[in-house]
C-alpha cells in the first residue's frame, strides 16, 4: 500500500509537470534555510527545524526542498505544513536513505508569495545516539507557475 501511494504521488507529479510544462520559470535568486542552524537536543527527545524561504523579491508559487540525515543519528517523526506560506504541503521520505523531500504549493486562488522568512514546513526528528551529526540540502528551488497554469484544490 505504501509502494502504491508513493506511485500515485509521483504519477500526479509527473502530471503537474506535464500540465505546467514550460509555464514554470524558475526563481534564481530565492534561497531556502533550515532554522535553527544549530542546536544541542537530547536523545529521544524531538526537535524541529523550520524550512524557510527567502524570494529575494521574486513571486513564487511552490518550492521544493529534499532534506538529508544520517539515518544513523535520527529518526524522521513528520512534516507539518501548518503555518506555511503555502496552502498544501506533501512529503516523501525515505527513512533508509535519510532524506525527507517537500513540496509547497500555493492552490485555489491563493497569491503568490514574496518574501524573507517564509515558513514552507516544519520538520521533526528525534535523536537517537549521542554525536554531531548534520542536516542539509541534498536540492531544493523555488518558482513561480506562469502562463495561466494554475493547480486546484
Amino acid at each position: 500500500m505504501k509502494y502504491m501511494s508513493r506511485t500515485v504521488s509521483f504519477i500526479a507529479i509527473l502530471l503537474l509537470c506535464f500540465f505546467v510544462g514550460t509555464g514554470t520559470t524558475f526563481a534564481q535568486e530565492a534561497s531556502l534555510s533550515l532554522t535553527p542552524e544549530t542546536g544541542v537536543f537530547p536523545v529521544g527527545e524531538e526537535f524541529t527545524v523550520e524550512v524557510r524561504l527567502d524570494t529575494a523579491g521574486v513571486q513564487v508559487s511552490t518550492a521544493d526542498a529534499t532534506i538529508s540525515y544520517d539515518p544513523e543519528d535520527l529518526s524522521f517523526v513528520s512534516v507539518s505544513g501548518e503555518g506555511s506560506i503555502f496552502s498544501h504541503v506533501s512529503q516523501i521520505v525515505d527513512s533508509e536513505k535519510g532524506e525527507v523531500s517537500i513540496s509547497g504549493l500555493v492552490t485555489g486562488g491563493q497569491q503568490d508569495y514574496v518574501g524573507v522568512n517564509g515558513l514552507v514546513a516544519t520538520v521533526t526528528f528525534l535523536p537517537k545516539r549521542n554525536v554531531a551529526t548534520q542536516l542539509h540540502f541534498a536540492s531544493g528551488g523555488a518558482r513561480k507557475l506562469s502562463l495561466g497554469a494554475s493547480v486546484g484544490d
